[in-house]
């Protein structure tokens, strides 16, 4: 069983009350996060957007710059793909890796009828759509630099989003590569500087559910990679992967009819398709999706170029990051992500060391007692009542979801705690815990810890 536990400080003798603090105090705030003013949650149902991107990967899997017939094929349904989000003014994240690109130059340097003599990435860019580098550091002789000079070379302007890359496990992570500007290892005179992150990953995506979240945030460092830093490069997020798109979507969509969202935090999902998933039956089911959602109140279609200027504009580079999974502590601050959730309204907000409602517990330890850290009238407290023969803990507020204990000592010099009763379950309400005074004068203190 793990626990943290926190110590209730009054102290009793089998005859009274001794004078002590009502609580441990330790009102400190040694956090190096910014601080932002909070946000709340709720609202009307659809005030808080959600901003959704669209995507597609081509993988350096297939040679396309070798095999003509791939290209093509990916090509055209690419094209069907691209004409039916533009007609839903639905933008787009063209991210190709440097096979696709390489065969643009090779084959389809001026263009087909129907992209009007251009050829297709750069017809993708003049619909207004996003062309990002997507690379696979360590699988090729090129990097992310190089993909920028052949989407030069396309006549096409390359973003500054990093279109996919290990985040995990940490020991794998390539955040590190992208922090300063990259010259090219093939194309030796180009030079790209990242300006968005998006896509982390782990290898194979074997452990992707670790790095789904939604929102923007800046990671710390590629250890401590789920802890804000302002002024590192900011992170989108997808909020789940390839195979559960739409679905990610309705999960926001029914956190916010649920009043789960919060305003001023920025929240994102990303509908992934690879090139190959672009059959023109899925270019058909895509199309009807988007008949339904593109009617939805406040979702916004945006690129991840857009989407990192609306996250600095509108909401002023606030951290926000809701994690796909809420039962684990990413960050590893000691506070289970879906608790920071529930009551900061994501994982960015505190580290555990504040004590955001000013009421003398820090946010860890309202964690540990599963109290309410922006409430001030919601800690750990209770009362001891002593009579001849036995005493009464009264823990008022207890929580169902923690244990509670009471020991005891003939010599607070020595401070050694002997356990009197032990892992009482909370009921929600008044818990009150009996003992039995057998001596003449001892001290009690009570533990609440999380089971």
């Amino acid at each position: 069983m793990s626990c943290t536990r926190v110590l209730a400080i009054l102290f009793l003798t089998a005859t009274g009350v001794l004078a002590a603090p009502n609580h441990l105090r330790r009102n400190t705030n040694t956090s190096e996060m910014a601080r932002f003013p909070r946000p709340t949650f709720g609202g009307a149902y659809t005030s808080i957007p959600i901003f959704v991107t669209v995507v597609t990967h081509t993988e350096q899997t297939t040679r396309y710059d070798l095999l003509p017939a791939a290209f093509e094929s990916a090509r055209t349904n690419t094209y069907l793909f691209a004409s039916m989000l533009a007609e839903h003014g639905v933008q787009y994240d063209f991210q190709s890796d440097w096979t696709f690109l390489a065969a643009v130059t090779n084959f389809d340097k001026t263009g087909h009828a129907e992209t009007g003599g251009t050829n297709i990435v750069k017809w993708i860019e003049d619909l207004g759509f996003s062309i990002d580098p997507h690379n696979h550091v360590g699988q090729s002789s090129y990097n992310s630099a190089d993909l920028a000079a052949l989407i030069t070379l396309c006549g096409a302007t390359p973003s500054p989003v990093v279109g996919g890359f290990l985040a995990y496990p940490i020991t794998n992570s390539q955040w590190a590569l992208y922090q300063h500007t990259m010259t090219g290892a093939v194309y030796t005179a180009t030079t790209w500087t990242a300006g968005t992150m998006w896509g982390g990953g782990s290898g194979s995506h074997s452990l992707d559910t670790n790095t789904w979240f939604s929102g923007v945030y800046c990671p710390r460092d590629a250890t401590n990679y789920w802890q804000h830093k302002d002024g590192n490069l900011p992170d989108i997020g997808t909020y789940g992967g390839r195979y559960q798109a739409w679905t990610n979507l309705d999960m926001l969509l029914a956190m916010r009819s649920a009043g789960l969202l919060c305003t001023g935090s920025i929240y994102t999902c990303t509908i992934m398709a690879h090139v190959t998933d672009l059959t023109p039956a899925y270019i058909a089911d895509f199309d009807a999706q988007l008949q339904d959602y593109t009617n939805r109140p406040n979702i916004r279609w945006v690129n991840l170029v857009q989407l990192t200027n609306i996250w600095a504009t509108e909401y002023g580079r606030r951290p926000s990051r809701l994690p796909w999974v809420l039962t684990n502590d990413y960050d590893a601050d000691g506070i289970i992500d879906g608790w920071e959730v529930s009551n900061f309204c994501g994982t960015c907000e505190i580290d555990g060391t504040q004590d955001d409602d000013g009421d003398g517990w820090s946010d860890s330890e309202e964690f540990t007692a599963d109290t309410q850290p922006t409430n001030s009238s919601s800690a750990y407290s209770n009362n001891w009542s002593a009579v001849e023969d036995y005493s009464i803990l009264d823990i008022y507020n207890s929580s169902a979801g923690r244990l509670y204990t009471v020991e005891s000592t003939t010599n607070l010099v020595e401070t050694n705690w002997t356990p009197v009763i032990t892992d009482v379950p909370g009921n929600g309400g008044l818990l009150q815990i009996t003992l039995t005074n057998t001596l003449s004068s001892q001290f009690y203190r009570s533990i609440v810890a999380r089971p």
